[in-house]
């Protein structure tokens, strides 16, 4: 008797599980934002190649998934925040912001990044498709302060050429 409750429980729990993955995937195809996780090593890569600042600056991640590059910029010293519009990606960033030894440097939005406010970021990080990059690109340019620095991880933005590439990265500077 106890080992069919258990039985039950268990796939309960399978079941559970299945029904939470597939509305996690197609809620990204209906909001027209998958989620595709940056590489963390290529992101150290053109970090270093391209001697972009860390320390101390302010980062957001807009689109921010499951928390991974938000927590990177953490452990660089940057005060970071992850704006990401899925309620269960961002429970799955702050669960694992958890066991961050930098965490108190950690802040994650659930919002529509196209209404975040953006005046007191020093960088910006996107790994977005083409047309959120077009929607965002004239925010983007009228909200951030001078010395800003976007870092678009793939996607540029039309009309406006890179003041820097690194091999997938596109780097733009306010001015």
């Amino acid at each position: 008797m106890d080992s069919e409750i258990l039985i039950i429980i268990a796939l309960f729990i399978f079941i559970a599980l299945w029904i939470f993955l597939a509305i996690y995937i197609m809620r990204g195809f209906f909001v027209d934002t998958p989620f595709y996780p940056s590489r963390l090593k290529q992101i150290d890569e053109a970090w270093a190649a391209l001697e972009l600042p860390s320390d101390g600056k302010n980062f957001v991640d807009l689109g921010s998934g499951d928390g991974r590059t938000v927590l990177w910029a953490s452990q660089r010293g940057m005060k970071a925040t992850g704006v990401e519009l899925n309620p269960y990606l961002n429970l799955l960033a702050r669960l694992r912001n958890v066991f961050n030894p930098k965490k108190d440097l950690v802040t994650f939005k659930n919002e529509n990044f196209l209404k975040t406010d953006l005046k007191d970021y020093d960088i910006v990080y996107l790994y977005i498709y083409r047309s959120f990059m077009n929607k965002l690109k004239d925010k983007l340019f009228t909200e951030l302060k001078p010395g800003s620095t976007i870092v678009s991880n793939v996607f540029g933005f039309d009309g406006i050429e890179p003041d820097e590439t690194y091999k997938r990265f596109k780097i733009y500077r306010i001015k």
